[in-house]
């Protein structure tokens, strides 16, 4: 039996698509099998001079981003730690299949930011990982937090570890 999508559907899955594409393009980001990674490196170009030695102007610098495995996450759930969840994709993907939290779509992360804790561990989660690790980069850049942990290869992993 086939299932079809209507054509509406089918636009924002089109325009997501892109956006995602855009975002990979812009900042230099590699889709990496990150199943199994706690902790990723992020590589930026730096265009003003650094703080720390040896690190001129135009000189690339790396930054580590904190990354949770799934089953990491689940058993932070299951002892009922004190984080805060966000999903970061679209409406309709938190719709058909979400493992709680808050939702707040990428577009939508500044809008929203007094809903984002400095003050405890806050978990971002996406389909495949790439757009929360560009939000977090954002807000670590843009507005200081250190206390954000990507859920590596997000939703995608996920539900490779917990089938439902």
């Amino acid at each position: 039996m086939a299932s079809f999508i209507d054509a509406k559907t089918l636009a924002v899955i089109l325009d997501l698509i892109e956006r995602i594409k855009k975002n990979i393009l812009r900042f230099h980001l590699r889709v990496l099998p990150l199943h199994e990674v706690e902790r990723v490196r992020v590589r930026k170009s730096s265009s003003t001079p650094s703080t720390r030695s040896g690190e001129g102007k135009g000189e690339e610098k790396t930054n580590i981003m904190n990354s949770i495995i799934p089953t990491a996450l689940q058993e932070k759930i299951t002892n009922k730690e004190d984080f805060i969840l966000i999903d970061v994709r679209e409406a309709f993907e938190h719709a058909d299949f979400n493992i709680g939290g808050i939702l707040i779509p990428m577009d939508t992360v500044f809008e929203n930011i007094d809903a984002i804790p400095k003050d405890k561990p806050v978990v971002l989660y996406c389909a495949k990982g790439i757009r929360s690790a560009i939000v977090i980069q954002r807000l670590e850049e843009k507005l200081g937090y250190t206390n954000l942990v990507n859920l590596s290869g997000g939703i995608y992993s996920w539900r490779s570890v917990f089938p439902t």
